[in-house]
């Protein structure tokens, strides 16, 4: 069985905590115990961590200060967010924490895994170099030609990895990023390089109180996790997911303890049982529309 880390650096200001919904991450986890998910933070909140997720406390300077050593310039990283475009190259910036996986890759925390092995099985990891195109989940083989294809292959007319790096924007680098002038995944593509990208995932659409999916029809899904696996259905389909994205949407607990058999509905309950939430949905549109009035007043006057 080929070897999997994901490295996961996630950094709280002051007198903050870890979201809730992390400990459905650390469930889910729990379940993948043949892979091991790197965690770096700050926070040192009780957490029941499963044995296969390592955690080491440190400051988000400590890791800008592992990144800074890995480059000859003078590098722009002082927002924790920024460290998104700074994935491609975590083969070098944490080798030494990677060695001996046979892949290693990162993906985001506001999401439930499903069975991971059955979806990433070997005969894909011997096939691709690169596994999924997008930010929340992705992996890289372990080699030193992989680890330095954010810097050697030829751009294309994509973003410099250098401009980049020294740029105080997130470029979404660690994906497509068509928006921001293209990212890795742009990069690899023009250059030859095949990455698989089956929809083995739920990507849930964040402009609507209901979940609806990114890249799979069909509207008004629930999931359904059961001792390892993640289910999506709604009243026509139903499918396994290797992970549901939920985007960082406010996750609210019908009870505190989170059982091995629970179900995300939306726009985000965790529930025992499965119900709906009308009322709920037109809510989570509201706070999403205020929300997103407030940037875009604060982008105009740059406040």
């Amino acid at each position: 069985m080929k070897s999997i880390a994901f490295v996961i650096p996630y950094f709280v200001e002051k007198d903050n905590k870890l979201p809730n919904y992390f400990k459905l991450w650390l469930k889910t986890c729990s379940y993948n115990s043949s892979i091991d998910f790197l965690f770096f933070t700050n926070d040192k909140s009780h957490y029941e961590f499963p044995k296969n997720v390592k955690v080491t406390y440190c400051d988000f300077v400590d890791i800008v200060k592992l990144c800074q050593k890995q480059f000859d310039f003078k590098i722009e990283l002082t927002k924790p967010y920024k460290l998104c475009d700074f994935r491609p190259a975590y083969g070098e910036i944490f080798h030494e924490y990677l060695t001996g996986y046979d892949f290693w890759g990162y993906c985001d925390i506001d999401l439930l895994w499903g069975d991971i092995r059955n979806f990433i099985t070997d005969d894909i990891l011997i096939k691709y170099d690169k596994i999924y195109t997008h930010g929340h989940c992705s992996l890289f083989r372990n080699t030193c030609e992989v680890n330095s294809w954010y810097r050697t292959l030829n751009n294309n007319g994509w973003q410099n990895w250098r401009d980049v790096f020294i740029s105080k924007d997130a470029c979404c680098f660690d994906e497509w990023g068509g928006h921001h002038g293209g990212g890795i995944s742009y990069i690899l593509k023009t250059n030859g390089i095949s990455q698989y990208d089956n929809i083995d995932m739920a990507d849930i659409n964040v402009k609507h109180g209901r979940f609806d999916l990114i890249r799979i029809p069909g509207k008004d899904w629930s999931f359904k996790y059961n001792l390892g696996n993640l289910e999506a259905f709604n009243n026509k389909f139903r499918c396994k997911l290797l992970y549901c994205h939920f985007q960082k949407r406010m996750i609210k607990f019908e009870n505190d303890n989170v059982k091995d058999e629970f179900y995300l509905l939306s726009p985000g309950y965790v529930s025992n049982k499965y119900k709906k939430y009308y009322i709920g949905r037109m809510n989570y549109r509201l706070k999403f529309l205020f929300n997103r009035l407030k940037y875009l007043v604060n982008k105009f006057f740059h406040l």
